[in-house]
């Protein structure tokens, strides 16, 4: 009986000299990292806050598809694709994310001539997104939206900026009669009343009929806009929509990145 609890004794020993040694090594030649599910850093929680990621934005809620719409061209292969995105996050946008549209078959299986492209949204916005006359598959029946959530970036609207400062006015649909070549044409102005200069504005047009379904869309893009100026867009549509219904009512967006340092004059950033 001696000699057993001798022998328990000296595993134990065995078992702590080890256990401490593992132990040292670990510690040693361990780096921390923001996803070892340990606060083990200056984390304000695990693995959030501090050096990693702030806890804040882990708890965002990534954007909600609302719509899915796509026509295709019967006299041939393109297509236009909108999406409509919500963010339910009021405080957070996302400054840049990756996305793709996957071409679906009857059967659900992913056809070729995906679309991939780069956007943003805004907090608490429910925004378009767009690509028209893009080649797809004659079997196209459905589309698939999806974003990259590695790519997000994630950031909050700087104090200055107010979308209410950019004015879309004197908007205008009609259809197109000869000698003028097209079908229709959706044109305003965008006037700029800020006190600052910005890039890229993308103007969206959407069209209803008269119970409010989409008959077509379509975007133009502003490339410079200046403090204090005005400048007009044209969207403009080549043939005849395929909802045949007439244009009841219609909305036009201005889209500008505000979270993007790059849409503002240097003076600006902060």
């Amino acid at each position: 009986m001696k000699r057993l609890f001798k022998q328990f004794i000296i595993a134990c020993v065995y078992f702590l000299l080890f256990a401490g040694f593992a132990w040292l090594m670990w510690g040693l030649f361990y780096v921390p990292t923001c996803t070892d599910g340990i606060k083990n850093q200056n984390e304000e929680n695990t693995d959030c806050g501090g050096v990693c990621q702030s806890c804040e934005i882990r708890s965002l809620s990534y954007p909600l598809v609302a719509r899915k719409i796509f026509s295709i061209d019967p006299q041939g292969n393109a297509t236009d694709v909108a999406i409509q995105l919500k963010n339910p996050n009021l405080s957070w946008g996302l400054k840049s994310f990756d996305y793709k549209i996957n071409f679906l078959d009857s059967s659900n299986r992913i056809l070729p001539g995906s679309l991939s492209g780069k956007s943003f949204l805004m907090p608490g916005a429910s925004q378009w997104l767009m690509q028209t006359a893009k080649f797809a598959p004659a079997e196209l029946t459905e589309v698939e939206f999806e974003i990259a959530s590695s790519t997000i970036e994630w950031n909050k609207l700087r104090p200055y900026v107010s979308e209410n400062e950019f004015v879309i006015r004197d908007k205008q649909y009609k259809l197109l009669s000869a000698p003028a070549a097209g079908y229709a044409e959706l044109t305003g102005t965008v006037e700029n009343k800020s006190s600052f200069n910005v890039n890229n504005v993308e103007v969206q047009g959407v069209l209803f009929d008269k119970e409010k379904r989409i008959i077509s869309f379509g975007r133009t893009v502003i490339f410079s806009l200046r403090q204090d100026e005005a400048r007009q867009f044209r969207i403009f549509w080549p043939k005849q929509f395929i909802n045949r219904n007439p244009v009841a009512s219609f909305d036009v967006f201005a889209n500008i990145n505000f979270l993007a340092d790059e849409s503002f004059l240097q003076r600006y950033k902060q």
